[in-house]
């Protein structure tokens, strides 16, 4: 099975709506094979199973990244409520990952970059390493800061 994500097309849009995705990858078929792309190479992991730091770091995604993500218009969860590449595997090391995380938005919060720049060298890093989420998921950000002159929040 290929399990790296798919290309999505230009502008870097999902073609399909993120449904209740990852059954296939518990030995459940489905006819979508898109939403096994959403993990990349791992399982879509549901709240329950988590250790109480991997809800921590869960409940703040979902409280912070998740909105985030859909005020600019992309996608970071499945309607089941799974998070989606890249904010899954974060799950795997809580500590690293929420470290990580507070560091990016210290980054975004007092960069000396414009909105603009700042999207624009994400994205190029983001074409230079052929990561198709990023793109995605930037692409759209950089929508919100073209049309409002601002990071969406």
């Amino acid at each position: 099975m290929d399990t790296t994500f798919p290309v999505p097309p230009a502008p870097y849009r999902l073609t399909r709506p993120i449904g209740g995705c990852g059954n296939e990858q518990r030995g459940e078929t489905t006819h979508d094979s898109w939403c096994s792309h959403l993990g990349g190479r791992l399982l879509l992991y549901d709240r329950e199973g988590l250790t109480p730091v991997q809800k921590d770091l869960f409940d703040w995604q979902m409280r912070e990244a998740v909105p985030w993500a859909g005020a600019a218009g992309f996608q970071a969860r499945t309607q089941a409520g799974q998070l989606i590449v890249p904010f899954n595997p974060a799950l795997l090391s809580p500590a690293i990952s929420k470290a990580f995380f507070e560091f990016v938005l210290a980054e975004h919060q007092r960069t000396s970059l414009s909105k603009r720049d700042r999207e624009v060298i994400i994205l190029r890093v983001g074409a230079a390493w052929q990561a198709p989420y990023e793109l995605y998921a930037h692409c759209a950000v950089g929508r919100v800061v073209r049309r409002r002159g601002a990071h969406p929040r």
